[in-house]
């Protein structure tokens, strides 16, 4: 898994800079910190459209649980992060796939 810049601000103790969005919507849909942090050190990470896409798939689940370490509560938690470790909006996404980089599709076409 590969390491993101807002992780050095937690690894010395700081919070995580959260955009006021993205702290309205994690407030609104249920989402702790804990999960935004669990989704940033354990997540996928793909970037697109300009920003950095933490995803806290079923496979990271899945091997970390091999590690003894249980993230099933939040399986489907996607973090949005600008390039600058800002954290822009979150959300539980129930169909990971959904998300493409559109010229992606149009090259495979």
């Amino acid at each position: 898994m590969q390491a993101h810049p807002g992780q050095a601000a937690r690894d010395i103790g700081l919070d995580l800079n959260l955009t006021f969005h993205a702290l309205r919507r994690s407030r609104t849909r249920g989402i702790p910190q804990r999960a935004i942090e669990a989704t940033l050190d354990f997540g996928r990470v793909r970037s697109t459209r300009g920003a950095d896409f933490f995803t806290l798939g079923w496979r990271e689940v899945r091997h970390y649980a091999e590690l003894g370490i249980d993230l099933s509560r939040w399986v489907g938690i996607e973090v949005v992060c600008a390039r600058s470790g800002e954290v822009i909006t979150v959300y539980r996404n129930k169909n990971p796939r959904a998300l493409r980089d559109k010229a992606g599709r149009h090259q495979a076409a």
